[in-house]
């Protein structure tokens, strides 16, 4: 099923919607923004595990190596894996952070009103969508 078909609801989002979305990958940019556009209008609950968050970082962490280092990213791993991690996680980790906190107060919110139906505190989906509607830029 492609993105933009992608029913109202709960679903599982892979390390890919992610990637492609944080590399700013120009060929589905915009079909990854409008999906997670949705997420934040509350359409769609994205649901992401621990081993997607972890992927998500090694892939970014290896194309980062890739462009900064200008080597085979396994190669510089081998040879010094502390000292690359440690150059490389800090704009990585910000870049995850800043759009999963977006996502996850969404969500927090949705939660609530689930459970909770005198809740009045609306998600601030305009700060949220003005922020997906950036080009994510993590190689700083």
């Amino acid at each position: 099923m492609r993105l933009d078909e992608v029913p109202p609801g709960p679903v599982y989002v892979d390390t890919n919607v992610w990637y492609m979305y944080l590399r700013s990958d120009r060929q589905y940019l915009t079909v990854v923004r409008s999906f997670l556009e949705r997420v934040v209008k509350g359409e769609i609950v994205a649901l992401v595990g621990v081993p997607v968050l972890d992927e998500l970082f090694y892939r970014l962490l290896l194309a980062r190596i890739r462009e900064q280092e200008g080597q085979h990213p396994l190669t510089g791993l081998r040879q010094d894996p502390a000292g690359l991690v440690r150059r490389h996680a800090p704009p990585i980790r910000k870049a995850i952070e800043i759009y999963f906190v977006c996502l996850t107060c969404i969500w927090s919110v949705w939660k609530r009103r689930m459970h909770i139906v005198s809740c009045t505190t609306p998600p601030d989906t305009d700060c949220c969508l003005e922020t997906l509607s950036t080009s994510p830029s993590w190689s700083a």
